[in-house]
């Protein structure tokens, strides 16, 4: 069925989240990639995984969002018609004021949200410094993979199980501190 995700990573080596008891084994301290299997893989390999995971997730958004499903009928965009990647540029671009409208239209979330209600499980909003915030809902799903990807920035950067971060993120509703504070745990970093 292809890559995932989590398949295998620095020390995790696919166990996902250590026990309170577990320590990081030092030998993959060092290790290059938070996830190498997926972080290596070959041009035609990457290309067919993220094609196939582009058509997963355009077919699951017309099924479940209102607001995309609306939006593609408008300009004529049938999603089942995607069959590469390249081809996403033929859809039409979403804009900022027209999700702040779909957000107005039905709050909290707006039509564009796909999950339902009973599968969110995380709130938060951008800052709003370019006009007034968006506000965003996060199922678990989204949350281990956000944690996954930051996880694998971190790794790329140095961060490693053992060190100390210090956190400057706001704690609010912000969607970056919350987020961030996780990728970090996932991670194996000690957050202050």
């Amino acid at each position: 069925r292809g890559l995932h995700a989590t398949a295998t990573r620095g020390p995790r080596a696919g166990r996902g989240h250590p026990g309170p008891e577990e320590q990081p084994d030092a030998s993959t301290l060092t290790a290059t990639f938070w996830n190498e299997a997926l972080e290596t893989i070959d041009p035609a390999t990457q290309r067919a995984l993220e094609t196939r995971r582009l058509r997963r997730q355009l077919a699951y958004t017309a099924r479940t969002s209102p607001f995309y499903r609306a939006k593609w009928a408008e300009s004529g965009s049938d999603v089942r018609r995607i069959r590469d990647i390249d081809q996403i540029a033929d859809l039409p671009f979403t804009e900022k004021t027209e999700l702040q409208a779909a957000q107005d239209a039905a709050p909290p979330f707006g039509t564009n949200v796909c999950a339902p209600m009973d599968r969110l499980v995380r709130m938060q909003a951008t800052g709003g410094t370019t006009s007034r915030p968006m506000r965003m809902a996060l199922t678990r799903r989204d949350i281990a993979v956000y944690g996954e990807i930051g996880a694998r920035a971190a790794w790329s950067a140095g961060l490693r199980p053992g060190d100390l971060l210090f956190e400057c993120m706001n704690y609010a509703m912000y969607a970056g501190g919350v987020n961030d504070h996780m990728t970090f745990e996932t991670l194996g970093a000690c957050v202050a």
